[in-house]
């Protein structure tokens, strides 16, 4: 991948309604299911000062989820579903079109 650096000549902000599931913490099982289609997620720790903090990835449905547990007074984690490539690609596209 070739280095680049972002530039906010032409920021845009979009917003989208996201879920956050809370996290049951209290089963036998080592594994966390997506909510979508009840596979395991796979996890990345890309911080390694924030280790309650995590991504997720669905490898069956390619749906990415946040864990977040860093931070927050709760008694479980919530797992926070990003948006899909898809929602994004359709916000860029609306944008593009009131921008023309």
């Amino acid at each position: 991948m070739l280095p680049f650096r972002a530039t906010n000549r032409r920021l845009t902000t979009f917003a989208f309604s996201m879920s956050a599931y809370p996290v049951d913490t209290d089963t036998d099982s080592p594994l966390v299911e997506c909510p979508a289609c009840q596979e395991p997620l796979d996890f990345h720790q890309p911080d390694e000062t924030q280790p309650g903090n995590l991504l997720g990835v669905c490898l069956a449905c390619q749906r990415w989820y946040l864990w977040i547990q860093d931070g927050l007074e709760l008694e479980q984690p919530l797992l926070v579903e990003l948006p899909e490539w898809e929602q994004i690609r359709r916000k860029l596209l609306e944008f593009e079109s009131e921008c023309a």
